[in-house]
């Protein structure tokens, strides 16, 4: 890409919501974008599940489970986006949807989830992290697959006029359950509600 053009890409991504830097889960002294419930969070998000699920198919509904703090809203506008085999947490207020697809605001105000319920019956589905830099986004979601729990990244790209797009899955041979959790830096730790995209 000409470096002229640049300037003019990285304007119109952020009249359009994309946020150029993002790290969840946050890390120590960075300025990314923490925010889970951003608009290029949720479809990212959105779009390496179902690049996960496409890449190796299970017949059964799931609950989707995404990074702390996200609100209600935010689960909401995913498992819609995901279809009928997704499954809010147990723990997850449901929340309604307008015909366009965008919360009903409650007039309580909802609290924030850190750790979804996915007890059960059903397999869960977890978006991991999201690093979104620029036109480039990395996902990593662990899933159920033949072998036991599974840790895919899912590299995605940003094209104007067309959103995100999950251009590649990678998966790896490592226990996603035994890997060492980040811990949030203090001015990071959970608040009681943030908004959702709009």
């Amino acid at each position: 890409m000409p470096l002229k053009l640049l300037p003019m890409l990285l304007v119109a991504m952020l009249a359009t919501g994309c946020s150029v830097y993002t790290n969840i889960p946050p890390e120590n002294g960075d300025w990314a974008s923490n925010n889970p419930n951003t608009k290029p969070v949720i479809e990212v998000s959105v779009a390496s599940i179902q690049k996960t699920l496409e890449n190796e198919p299970f017949n059964s509904p799931y609950y989707v489970a995404l990074p702390p703090r996200t609100t209600p809203e935010t689960y909401a506008i995913v498992v819609n986006a995901l279809g009928d085999d997704a499954i809010i947490p147990t723990n997850v207020p449901v929340v309604e949807l307008d015909e366009k697809g965008k919360p009903i605001k409650s007039e309580t105000e909802l609290e924030v989830i850190n750790e979804p319920a996915v007890i059960g019956e059903f397999p869960s589905v977890e978006v991991r992290a999201v690093y979104i830099r620029g036109a480039d986004a990395k996902v990593d979601v662990v899933r159920p697959s033949n072998s036991g729990r599974r840790l895919s990244t899912v590299d995605l790209v940003w094209e104007a006029g067309f959103g995100w797009s999950a251009v590649s899955i990678r998966a790896w041979r490592v226990d996603p359950d035994n890997l060492p959790q980040p811990a949030l830096p203090p001015s990071k730790q959970p608040l009681k509600s943030e908004t959702a995209a709009e």
